[in-house]
């Protein structure tokens, strides 16, 4: 009797194994089959499997076309396009975005670039999410206008659009994919490839001049201390900090979303990245040129029991100026400027 024991224990094993295999086949581990549209730049945070699984082609094309369409808004005059230009490194080069009706924002427009890696979003920092962040301008009165309700309605009935969220979602066009297609193709907005980039994290030790290298050590010296916050590759640190420009009756920033008195006057530290051509800065525009935003950090700011302490007064000298801003040239993409 006791081999017929022993074959009925060996019979258990081998199903049990069998399970075993057949849960690890039916259980994959994610992988993207395709050929990866984004990939992680020389230097940069990994880009992480779940996101790059994401972006398909089929999502890509209809979150773009979506950001570039202006059946988005009230009027369907404004697209996110519309203030977020590709070859202003998608800000508008105003200090003030106009909305529907000619309708002006309160805020400047912040460069979109990079934000995969981006933890936090808007100025304030208001949206968790991506995905959250892409929904607000749509409702929002001064912006696009347009209840979510017959943004999706329109959509439904475009007879391209539900062949596209089809082909992307195989669903019907819906607020969740609405949102989550753009938020797709905000993260292929990837720039890496700046004259710094090149020097730093790909081996041309001649993509740098002398006066830009200059500005790089003076932006990594503890004197002036602008890498403390603008931290690369991404030259931001993902905090909100009063860098100095807030005063008593003004936009109170990261406030206006928790209303604790330590974040008034606080903003989102923003990227650095081709910060020569996304004029005027700061969160409200206030300043035109790089030389100007040099100087006010050398003044001190305006001093508000909420400032950063590493905002204080320094002496800096026409060469040094030159050079920094120099440096912060060499930050520009020209290749993700010109892309279509």
């Amino acid at each position: 009797m006791k081999w017929i024991v022993y074959i009925l224990i060996a019979a258990v094993f081998l199903l049990s194994c069998k399970k075993e295999v057949a849960e690890t086949v039916d259980t994959p581990s994610v992988v993207n089959k395709e050929q990866p549209i984004i990939n992680t730049p020389p230097g940069f945070p990994e880009i992480p499997a779940s996101i790059i699984e994401q972006v398909t082609p089929a999502r890509v094309a209809l979150g773009k076309k979506l950001f570039f369409d202006p059946i988005l808004s009230r009027t369907g005059k404004i697209s996110c396009g519309s203030c977020h230009k590709r070859e202003l490194a998608f800000t508008d080069g105003q200090k003030f975005s106009e909305g529907v009706d000619g309708r002006l924002g309160f805020r400047n427009s912040p460069t979109l670039v990079n934000l995969l890696w981006s933890p936090i979003f808007m100025w304030d920092g208001g949206p968790q999410t991506l995905e959250a962040q892409v929904r607000l301008p749509l409702e929002n009165h001064d912006e696009m206008d347009l209840n979510i309700v017959e943004v999706i309605s329109r959509l439904n009935q475009n007879a391209e659009y539900v062949e596209l969220f089809q082909a992307a979602f195989e669903q019907a066009p819906g607020p969740i994919r609405l949102a989550e297609a753009i938020a797709i193709y905000e993260r292929t907005l990837i720039s890496a490839n700046s004259n710094f980039d090149k020097f730093e994290y790909q081996g041309n030790k001649q993509a740098l001049s002398s006066l830009e290298l200059k500005g790089r050590s003076l932006f990594n010296s503890e004197k002036f201390q602008c890498k403390q916050c603008h931290v690369p590759p991404l030259f931001t640190n993902y905090e909100f900090i009063n860098n100095g420009t807030f005063i008593p009756g003004q936009d109170s920033g990261r406030y206006r979303v928790t209303l604790h008195f330590p974040d008034k006057g606080k903003f989102k530290v923003p990227s650095l990245r081709n910060i020569d051509i996304t004029s005027p800065y700061m969160h409200d525009g206030r300043f035109t040129t790089l030389e100007e935003v040099v100087d006010f950090y050398a003044s001190g700011g305006a001093g508000f029991s909420t400032q950063d302490m590493r905002i204080t007064q320094k002496d800096i000298t026409s060469d040094e100026r030159q050079a920094l801003v120099a440096f912060l040239k060499s930050l520009t993409d020209q290749e993700f400027l010109q892309k279509k």
